[in-house]
């Protein structure tokens, strides 16, 4: 059960500023793979307050595309330049775990161009798991005008609707359930 959730395990250690355990976790794994990610990722340190774009850092940003699991993407493409944006820009990442690595390391401004830009990139998808950005307001009626013209899952918007509207604002878009019966 372990050996499961050791990238992701791995992934938050570095999420949480501790390379050295996020090391430790990928070298105590019986995947002959992640040993060998795990000194890779060992590499950082002789690399971390280093401007100079060296072989090293190079294979760090290949890797970051070329691996499956998000989570070790998201380690190599940290490690490779030392800046979350790279993090924050891998989009299989959870949208939870990327909002909690904006908010702890980006600066106040930064951090609200990026919930900004989530924001107007949830909506247009129509992703569920934005609400946590947008709550039930308008912003939200959008996304889920979104999600309904993309997935045809009219029940589970409506389902969404029926606690928000009309108990704190209307919406033409949302007819009330006493109206549709």
């Amino acid at each position: 059960m372990f050996n499961r959730f050791i990238e992701k395990a791995a992934g938050w250690a570095v999420f949480h500023g501790d390379v050295d355990r996020a090391i430790k976790i990928l070298a105590s794994s019986k995947k002959e793979k992640l040993n060998l990610i795990s000194t890779a990722v060992a590499g950082y340190m002789a690399y971390k307050n280093s401007n100079v774009n060296s072989p090293w850092k190079d294979q760090c940003r290949k890797m970051a595309s070329d691996l499956s699991d998000p989570y070790l993407r998201a380690i190599f493409a940290f490690i490779a330049d030392n800046d979350w944006w790279d993090v924050l820009d891998e989009h299989s990442l959870p949208l939870r775990e990327r909002l909690g690595i904006a908010i702890r390391f980006l600066s106040d401004k930064d951090l609200s161009v990026y919930l900004n830009r989530v924001a107007d990139t949830v909506v247009v998808k129509g992703e569920l798991e934005g609400l946590i950005l947008t709550g039930l307001t308008l912003r939200g009626i959008d996304l889920l005008q979104s999600y309904v013209d993309r997935t045809s899952d009219v029940q589970t918007a409506s389902l969404i609707t029926a606690y928000a509207v009309p108990r704190y604002f209307q919406d033409t878009r949302v007819k009330p359930l006493g109206r549709l019966l």
